[in-house]
């Protein structure tokens, strides 16, 4: 019985000393956004009736019909309801509450209205997303950015850089860390 439990004790401690730190690097693909990080909206954005999401390309925000690159990085905005009337979001500072990231394949999502079929190349295409979920006093029921990219199983997350190169001048993401 000592013996047994001696050895399934080395084995997890063996196996606990193997795992990765969290990256501390901004520019690794590993790196996530932490708790408690600012989002500062600059730009306000305009949701028409029946809309719940804002999309953004290349610091811009984009109607659905001009975005047809799922493979160049975007994010949008994301309430939780739609928008009975025209309703403008910000500018305010929200405060990062949550995130998390998937890889999902492409024939999974395309009911999203944002997914523009990349075309049957033979390959498996993934919708490699980053989703911040934000809240301020102004907006109390929290609303999500989400980045995404259209990409192989190869094909990295989205890092904190290509995040704030897609947000351009419309929003500052501001790490814990940073002062």
């Amino acid at each position: 019985m000592r013996c047994s439990t001696l050895l399934f004790t080395l084995a997890l401690a063996v196996l606990l000393s193997c795992q990765a730190p969290p990256a501390q690097d901004e520019t690794s693909p590993d790196y996530t956004v932490p708790v408690g990080s600012a989002l500062i909206l600059h730009k306000a954005f305009k949701l028409l009736p029946g809309r719940t999401r804002a999309l953004i390309q290349a610091g811009h925000y984009v109607d659905v019909i001009e975005f047809s690159d799922m493979f160049f990085p975007h994010c949008f905005f994301d309430i939780n309801r739609e928008a009975e009337s025209s309703q403008v979001i910000g500018p305010c500072e929200f405060r990062v509450i949550r995130r998390q990231r998937a890889a999902v394949p492409e024939e999974l999502v395309l009911a999203n209205e944002f997914v523009v079929n990349a075309g049957d190349n033979g390959f498996i295409e993934y919708i490699h997303t980053t989703e911040i979920v934000l809240m301020s006093s102004a907006y109390l029921e929290g609303i999500k950015l989400v980045c995404q990219v259209l990409g192989g199983v190869l094909t990295e997350p989205l890092n904190i850089q290509t995040i704030r190169r897609t947000l351009g001048r419309l929003a500052t993401l501001k790490l814990t860390n940073q002062t």
